[in-house]
Parts: structure tokens; C-alpha cells; sequence
């Protein structure tokens, strides 16, 4: 039988609840305010019941699940073409689907609501907001301070997927307060004072959830308020900020330039990437960036050479003479409030100055960190098809001399990571993790003996590469199958002085690009879908803006592509496959 056999009628009924819900609102329209805000509380309470039976039962399904999904991995080869996914993991991403419906069910609920009660609905749909909120805070943190097991004693993932939930249903809820007429005046007024009492001085979560609505309504009215928190002191509160006032467009804009000025780095990234992709029809922004590009470096820079492709079509070479060059060229226009975004016939695409490559990335920061999954496919031949065709057994502990006309991934990977390194300069930093047996590398622990840069990133001097390089010789790929990219990406927040446990007032990072290195297969972890392990970092990332470069090595199907080039796409990162070692 099915794991998921009891959803449908989970799913039906709370549908019902919904459909009723909006049937009493929208055939009553004259009903009293408050029997309108009852039916909604009524809904909300109706659903914390379901989904309290619901997760109870969770466990119940996932260790039924897990069964059917270890025989199947018993009977599959890890290099098999076919890439299969397990019948478990397809029951799992259908009850993950399952529960964004049923989050879904409450934002029509709650946007009938809306609707049918105008004004009266503020007080409900905002409180539910703040519930939502400080459940998130307390599940993050349960989440991150939980300890993943190896295979065969995987924990509960029961938090993972209820934080999945809360996240579906904050976003929907968002969407039916930012409908409700004159939401904005009140949220930029007693909404951010209230929150900020909620805050105190451990977090932003609550102002960061008002200024998310502030964003959905696009109301110019609350534009004052929500400028007066890009002087906060708190870089995620200036972050939040900015992605409210973008969507108010030209009356936002002068307000803005400022930012790009901004002290912490973090902030004129996130102004650059919302100018990029929501602000690129403004041509008012293509003479602050310019000028933040002749000056800008790492991957500030790159983000403005970005942003001004973006706002201009010109495609031309990374280099502040060529855009200066541009803006002379094009100041009439600017001036008149045109430009002919079409591309000049014959330039070339954008080609940043990297410092080094690794797999054939380059990148432009001063500050890296190699995340390496150091497990059992690391013994495995570079080669693709090799792999394919030769005995597993022959690939661990193959010696130096069968590595010489055919390296493994893990001496390609020491090579890779000792000319990256000899290639750039002495004013960059770099720290380096390899994720090894058991569960003794999960955030917050660190190993020492495989990690560069717990006291501070390290400059790439002879003696920090040939010390980094060693520790990749003598440690043998381990045998346990527990190896959780999430966590990596946690060490690498830490290593580059972002770590993930609260948003109150981050540093700018010492590290802003995180080269990862794994095969993507989930056999654990706090998180037991690919998605979920995205999404999570997707959250986790937005105020610390670390960009992923994933390298994906071995043989897992289609759940390993889509959590390496998930990382890489949520992050404005890249992804690569590599057929065979890097020449």
C-alpha cells in the first residue's frame, strides 16, 4: 500500500473547508466584519488540526517509505545510465507536493478573506503573518542544531518538511494581507512598530516578514517607512528594504542610489542582483553603476558588470575604460531619458577577469572556499565512460601508477584545487572542508584535521596550498554513505564569517563564492528532498549571498542535478557536469 494513501482525503477535505470558506464570504456580503474574521479563524484553526494529525502520522509513512527505498538501492548501481529515482523518493516529492497544496488552500481561504471582509481581514491575516514567523524562528533553529544520522538511522525529517510548509503558507498569506485595502499605511506604521517589539535585539525576522508585504502591496504610500530602514544597523533589515522599495520603481530610485555606496558589501550586491532583475528598464541606474564599477572589486564588481549588461544590452568585456567609453558615447541619450538597447554588431560576450580556474570556472573574488564531498566516488576514474565500464571494486585505493593515465576525482580535484590557488593573488584568502565519515562534519561541528580556516581564511602562500593539498593526500575518501551538501554549505557560511544561525546584524563576508564538489546524492541530512535542501539554502542565503559553483562528480540521477545546479542557480552561481579531468 501506498505511504501516501490517507493524503487524498486529507487533501479533499481541507479543500472542502476552503470552498466553504470562500461560498459563506462571498454569498454574505453584508455579514457583520467580525463573523467574516471568525469564519477565517475558524479555517486557521480547523487547518492546524489537520496538519497536527497530519505530521503525527508523518513518521509512520517516512520509515515505511524508507523500506521500499533501501531495497531499492541495494538492487540499484550507483553507475547505472538509467539514473533511476527509487519509487520512495517518488512518494516523498509527491507528499512534499501534497503539502504546498494543502498551504495553498490557506492563502485562498485567506485571500476570500480579503476580499469579502476589506479592512476587517488587516488584523487576522497580520497576526497569522507574526504566528507564522515565530514558528520559523523556532524551527530553524531546531533544524540547524539537529543532528543528521548515517544511513540506516536517518532522522526524522517531520521539522523539515513542516518548515517547508510554514514557508509555503507565509508566502501565500503575504500575498492576501498585501490585497486588503489600505494594508500598506498600516503596515508601514503600527505593522513595523509592533514587529520591532517582537524583534527585541536577537532577531529581524518579524520587520523582515512587514517589509516582505510592504514589497507584495507596491503601495508608494509606505515608501518613507520603509526607506528609513536602509540606515538600519542590521544588513538584513537594509537587504529586506531594498527588495521592498524596488517594485515602487521611479519614486524609489533616487532613494536608492545611495546604497550602492553602502558599507557592507552584502547590501550593494543585493541593490545590483534587484537592479538586474527588476529594475533593468530604469536607465536612471546605468550612471551610479558604471561609476560603482570603475571603482568595485571581486564579486561586486562582477555583479555590476551583470547589471549594467542588463541595463544597457551591451555586451562588451569587463573593463571600466569600455564602459566609460559606453557612457560618453550614450550621455545624450541618457540625458533625453532614451537608449537603443540593441547589441553592437560583433562584440563579445561578457569575459570577467578570472583569478584562476577550478573545473573551468573562474571567478573574480578575493575570497573562495572549496566545499569537497570526500567520499567513496571520489576513488572513482575521472573518466565517465572508464567509470562505466571498468569493476567498482578496482576504483577505491587505486594506486599512483594506475591514476597516471587515468586520475581519479579525487587527485583531480587535489590538482585542481593547487592551481586555483597558485593562480591567485596574495591579497586573496581562500578556506577549504572535506565532508568525511559519519556525521562529524554537520554545522556547527568542525573537524580540524580536514578543514583550512576555522581561525580566519588563510592567503594562498606555498606553504597554505602545499598544507591544504596534504591534508586532501592523507585523508582517504571514507566508506560512510551520509554526506549532506546542506551541511557543507553551513561550514562554508562559517568559514566565510556568514554563519547560519540568525540574520540580526551580519558582517560583511571575508568569502562571497563557495566552489562545491559532490556527487548530489541525498542518502540523508536535515532535509530528505532535494528541494527542501535548495529552498533551505535559498532562505538561508538571502542576507549572506554566497555564490555556488557546483561541481557534480559520479554517477546519481536526476535528484543529484537537482540539488548541485539548484545550489548554483539560487545563488546566481554556475553548474558542470564534467565527462572526464579537466586538461
Amino acid at each position: 500500500m501506498s505511504i501516501l494513501h490517507a493524503l487524498p482525503v486529507y487533501v479533499r477535505r481541507f479543500t472542502l473547508l476552503a470552498v466553504a470558506l470562500v461560498t459563506i464570504v462571498t454569498t454574505h456580503p453584508g455579514a457583520a466584519a467580525e463573523d467574516t474574521e471568525k469564519g477565517f479563524r475558524a479555517a486557521l484553526a480547523e487547518s492546524g488540526k489537520r496538519e497536527k494529525a497530519y505530521f503525527e502520522a508523518f513518521d509512520r509513512r517516512f520509515q515505511a517509505g524508507l523500506a521500499t527505498w533501501l531495497a531499492a538501492r541495494r538492487k540499484a548501481n550507483e553507475v547505472s545510465p538509467n539514473d533511476r529515482e527509487s519509487d520512495a523518493l517518488k512518494d516523498w516529492r509527491a507528499l512534499y507536493s501534497d503539502l504546498e497544496a494543502v498551504q495553498r488552500d490557506v492563502g485562498a481561504a485567506g485571500s476570500a478573506y480579503a476580499s469579502a471582509a476589506g479592512a476587517a481581514a488587516y488584523a487576522g491575516l497580520l497576526d497569522e503573518v507574526q504566528r507564522i514567523t515565530t514558528q520559523e524562528v523556532v524551527l530553524d533553529r531546531e533544524i540547524l542544531t539537529a543532528e543528521p544520522r548515517i544511513l540506516g538511522r536517518i532522522c526524522d525529517q517531520e521539522p523539515a518538511f513542516r518548515r517547508h510548509a510554514l514557508a509555503e503558507r507565509r508566502r501565500v498569506v503575504i500575498e492576501a494581507l498585501a490585497t486588503v485595502p489600505g494594508a500598506a499605511t498600516r503596515l508601514a506604521t503600527d505593522g513595523l512598530a509592533d514587529a520591532a517589539k517582537r524583534d527585541g535585539k536577537s532577531s529581524v525576522a518579524h520587520r523582515v516578514a512587514i517589509l516582505d508585504a510592504l514589497g507584495r502591496c507596491g503601495d508608494p504610500k509606505s515608501l518613507l517607512a520603509v526607506l528609513a530602514l536602509t540606515t538600519s544597523r542590521s544588513s538584513a533589515l537594509r537587504i529586506a528594504a531594498i527588495d521592498a522599495a524596488l517594485p515602487l520603481g521611479m519614486e524609489a530610485q533616487p532613494e536608492l542610489v545611495p546604497l550602492l555606496r553602502d558599507s557592507h558589501s552584502n547590501v550593494v550586491r543585493a541593490l545590483l542582483a534587484g537592479i538586474r532583475t527588476r529594475a533593468a528598464d530604469d536607465i536612471r541606474w546605468i550612471v551610479p553603476v558604471v561609476e560603482l564599477h570603475a571603482a568595485a572589486k571581486g564579486q561586486t564588481r562582477a555583479d555590476a558588470h551583470a547589471a549594467l549588461g542588463a541595463l544597457t544590452g551591451h555586451r562588451g568585456p569587463d573593463a571600466p575604460e569600455t564602459w566609460k567609453a559606453w557612457l560618453e558615447k550614450h550621455r545624450t541619450e541618457l540625458a533625453a531619458g532614451k537608449l537603443d538597447r540593441t547589441p553592437t554588431a560583433g562584440e563579445t560576450s561578457d569575459a570577467p577577469p578570472a583569478r584562476g580556474t577550478f573545473y573551468g570556472f573562474g571567478t573574480q573574488s578575493q575570497g573562495v572556499v572549496f566545499v569537497l564531498d570526500w567520499s567513496v566516488p571520489m576513488t572513482f576514474p575521472s573518466d565517465v565512460v572508464l567509470a562505466r565500464t571498468r569493476e567498482s571494486v578496482d576504483w577505491f585505493g587505486m594506486d599512483k601508477s594506475w591514476e597516471k593515465d587515468c586520475p581519479s576525482n579525487r587527485m583531480t580535484v587535489i590538482r585542481e584545487v593547487g592551481r586555483f590557488l597558485a593562480a591567485m593573488p596574495a591579497d586573496s584568502r581562500f578556506g577549504l572542508t572535506m565532508l568525511t565519515d559519519g556525521s562529524k562534519e554537520d554545522y556547527p561541528n568542525l573537524q580540524k584535521d580536514v578543514t583550512v580556516g576555522i581561525g580566519g581564511l588563510v592567503p594562498p602562500t606555498a606553504n597554505a596550498v602545499r598544507d591544504a593539498c596534504d591534508r586532501m593526500e592523507k585523508r582517504l575518501p571514507g566508506w560512510s554513505r551520509y554526506h549532506d551538501p546542506l551541511s557543507g554549505l553551513m561550514i562554508a557560511m562559517a568559514l566565510a564569517g556568514v554563519p547560519p544561525e540568525d540574520d540580526a546584524d551580519l558582517k560583511p563576508p571575508v568569502a562571497d563564492t563557495v566552489f562545491l564538489v559532490a556527487p548530489g546524492g541525498k542518502e540523508g541530512g536535515r532535509y530528505v528532498l532535494p528541494e527542501m535542501d535548495v529552498a533551505a539554502f535559498a532562505r538561508l542565503n538571502r542576507f549572506r549571498r554566497l555564490v555556488v559553483k557546483s561541481v557534480r562528480i559520479g554517477y546519481a540521477g536526476r535528484s543529484a542535478e537537482l540539488l548541485m545546479k539548484g545550489f548554483a542557480d539560487v545563488s546566481g552561481g554556475s553548474y558542470v557536469r564534467p565527462m572526464q579531468a579537466p586538461k
